[in-house]
């Protein structure tokens, strides 16, 4: 299979309600390919026929409940009832939606995800594409063979798009690679809400609703700081990105076996925010510097 030359620069990189970051990962003995999600072919539209604004989040995943993935079947049975924003954020939380990574659309309503080596955009989203997770929800499950999808949804939160991949993850070996198209064909996607043609993807309208339910919001590490220690205490500012603007608690640690800590976090007129973090008393700029942990639900 070819490889995708980038186009443009990849955006923002996240993962839905969690995210990590390392410094010093260990790739060793990982079973990985590179993963390419191409959609720069200008006809990536919204509801209404218009190039899909700025600020759209696009993410790349699967359905994973009680113990297994969920088929593009049951998915696309479950959305028959979906009309409402509050609707599509509690299926997204109900069918056990996972993330491995988003970005933004660009001004002409181009996206691109990239797993690669030869992709060093920067946050990016990693050199390669982890077959078997070795943390969070799907950690000693093996991907290969697994159908992933592709999730579009406007800033505003009023349209959605959920495509299935027309192929599944190969299995490892010396030059593999998987690249979607968002199109139609082999390596293209079938819609499963909005439309797809060979030229691009078009998302759906969604109704308001009267639940108070909100949509789940995306958190996505824009730049991180570098932790000091000062006057008795570590401090670290790192700025981030979210998919709407509204007020949030943002959790944190720096260690799987840690427990979380807070913090209430506001973002309005802009979507990126940065947040300063204080360990007071105790020098942990080596355990901040090499690796911290976030994730973040509606205040």
């Amino acid at each position: 299979m070819n490889k995708i030359n980038p186009r443009q620069a990849l955006q923002a990189v996240a993962l839905a309600l969690i995210v990590g970051w390392f410094a010093n990962p260990n790739p060793s003995s990982a079973a990985t390919l590179e993963v390419f999600v191409a959609g720069y072919y200008g006809g990536n539209l919204n509801a209404g026929g218009s190039v899909l604004p700025s600020g759209t989040s696009v993410e790349l995943g699967v359905f994973y409940s009680g113990g297994v993935f969920t088929t593009s079947a049951s998915v696309s049975n479950a959305l028959a009832s979906v009309a409402t924003t509050s609707q599509w954020s509690d299926f997204r939380v109900n069918a056990g939606w996972v993330s491995f990574g988003s970005g933004i659309v660009g001004a002409n309503g181009d996206f691109q995800l990239s797993w690669s080596s030869l992709d060093n955009s920067a946050p990016g989203l990693g050199s390669e594409f982890d077959l078997n997770p070795t943390t969070g929800v799907l950690a000693t499950k093996s991907l290969i063979g697994v159908i992933p999808f592709l999730w579009v949804q406007t800033a505003n939160s009023t349209e959605s798009g959920l495509y299935v991949s027309n192929q599944a993850f190969p299995t490892n070996s010396f030059g593999a690679s998987f690249q979607i198209d968002a199109t139609t064909g082999d390596a293209g996607v079938t819609a499963l809400r909005g439309t797809v043609t060979d030229s691009g993807i078009k998302t759906a309208a969604l109704s308001v609703g009267t639940s108070s339910n909100t949509v789940a919001p995306t958190l996505r590490l824009m730049s991180p700081g570098t932790p000091v220690f000062s006057g008795g205490n570590t401090v670290v500012t790192h700025t981030f990105a979210v998919n709407s603007n509204g007020s949030y608690t943002l959790e944190y640690k720096s260690s799987l076996t840690d427990n979380w800590r807070t913090s209430n976090v506001t973002v309005s007129n802009s979507n990126n925010f940065s947040v300063t973090f204080t360990n007071g008393g105790v020098n942990t700029t080596n355990e901040w510097g090499n690796r911290m942990f976030f994730r973040i639900k509606n205040g």
